[in-house]
């Protein structure tokens, strides 16, 4: 089986990233993240029901999805490296 080179690939990462070649919804997370912290240091959020609603997802979800962004990343780069595959026969 022929896979397409990593150019022809849709997907790749000059059209996923932008300028700073970072993916935007690791922007969106760093946005978030910001958004915590001022919600932190804010007098009149932090004694609010905001700060709660701006954490729990920073707490249970952002750390996995980013653990998992990286993995991710880490195997499409591995593979494109010209590691073998299961359809390859590598063995």
């Amino acid at each position: 089986m022929n896979f397409p080179k990593p150019e022809q690939e849709k997907g790749t990462p000059s059209t996923l990233h932008g300028k700073s070649g970072l993916p935007w919804d690791l922007k969106i997370v760093l946005l978030w993240t910001a958004l915590c912290i001022v919600s932190i240091y804010t007098p009149v959020i932090n004694q609010s029901f905001l700060r709660l609603i701006l954490a729990l997802p920073l707490i249970l979800f952002i750390p996995g999805y980013v653990l998992m962004a990286a993995f991710i990343v880490g195997a499409v780069r591995w593979r494109r490296a010209g590691a073998p595959t299961d359809t390859q026969g590598g063995e």
